[in-house]
């Protein structure tokens, strides 16, 4: 057997990009979440660009998602990332800003604070 024979042999079937999070999902609903899927809440973190999904009903996902809230919220100084939540509608044309989690949000996204000199 060469090389390249053995190397084709060992390479695993490719997998579809990106997977579908769930078959079938419902029509979307007007801030472009479908309908029966995950809340989504966006940040750019350390690891660059997060996206945590949690279901409101799902006690595990929803104290994931207050956590990750709760870091990137936290002040620098004691070790978060400082950025501000808000809840975002619509295609994210309109946000209210969030100081505390809320699991029935459908999207929530963060950006660092304006700094003036």
């Amino acid at each position: 057997m060469t090389m390249m024979q053995e190397r084709t042999r060992l390479t695993p079937e490719p997998q579809p990009y990106p997977p579908e999070p769930h078959p079938q999902p419902g029509p979307p609903a007007p801030d472009g979440v479908p309908d029966g899927l995950t809340h989504l809440m966006h940040g750019l973190d350390h690891t660059g660009d997060s996206v945590i999904s949690w279901t409101p009903g799902n006690a595990t996902e929803v104290a994931a998602a207050r956590n990750y809230f709760a870091r990137m919220t936290r002040r620098r100084s004691e070790g978060g990332a400082g950025h501000l939540g808000y809840r975002t509608d619509e295609g994210g044309e309109r946000a209210e800003q969030l100081r505390e989690f809320d699991p029935q949000a459908r999207r929530i996204m963060f950006a660092p604070p304006l700094e003036g000199g």
